[in-house]
């Protein structure tokens, strides 16, 4: 039986993969708090018109 050698796998240093785990964990967390304001603020914004559309056709 031959014995092959394997490449040695190039591993990447410890404070670099902590570093991008860290930005890629602050990015979803903006993206995330983003959504989530520009959701709220879409809600609030057709409840609005809804609630002037109801009295608009109840004043009539």
């Amino acid at each position: 039986m031959t014995s092959e050698k394997l490449a040695p796998v190039k591993k990447l240093p410890s404070q670099a993969i902590r570093k991008f785990c860290f930005q890629f964990t602050s990015l979803l967390m903006i993206v995330h708090l983003l959504f989530k304001k520009t959701s709220i603020a879409i809600i609030t914004h057709s409840n609005s018109i809804e609630r002037i559309l109801i009295r608009k056709a109840f004043s009539c």
